[in-house]
């Protein structure tokens, strides 16, 4: 992961858009767009918020490149982002972990199998997890959602017993 987070919000948002979004001046984001100029650390969370790969990136090198350590270790799978591709990802994964939890007689089971066997189980969770974390991401830009607020509103929904 070596982008700018900025240019990867560019590509779907002009520069005027994102001059607005983060308070700032069309002509600071041109110059940093360039690279002359660099946006302010306390831009980055309206930045991330833009786009999920944006955030990424941001998380990555706040993180001292650990998070772009984990995503390369996907490089080699070629993933298709498009919102299409995602739903079939998901659904193999889903139908692994219905697989492995079709599998759950943990009552006759020796307890290092046992053992053995959650820990697969969680692996094939978390698989699950971590795709649909991205879909998150990737149908909220694709689709100009803002994602906090939609999980802050689900949140309240769920307090208020609406959901």
């Amino acid at each position: 992961m070596s982008t700018n987070p900025l240019e990867l919000v560019l590509q779907g948002k002009t520069q005027q858009e994102v001059a607005k979004h983060l308070h700032l001046s069309r002509s600071a984001i041109g110059m940093a767009a360039t690279g002359r100029r660099k946006i302010p650390d306390e831009c980055e969370p309206k930045l991330a918020r833009m786009n999920w790969r944006a955030a990424l990136q941001i998380a990555s090198e706040r993180s001292g490149g650990y998070i772009g350590n984990i995503l390369d270790t996907y490089s080699n799978r070629n993933i298709d982002f498009h919102p299409a591709s995602l739903i079939q990802w998901l659904i193999a994964e889903m139908t692994e972990a219905k697989q492995t939890l079709g599998g759950l007689v943990l009552a006759k089971m020796d307890p290092q199998k046992k053992k053995a066997f959650i820990e697969e189980m969680l692996m094939e969770l978390e698989d699950v997890s971590e795709l649909i974390d991205g879909m998150k991401g990737t149908f909220a830009e694709e689709f100009g959602i803002d994602l906090y607020g939609l999980l802050a509103r689900r949140k309240q929904m769920i307090a208020d017993g609406q959901r």
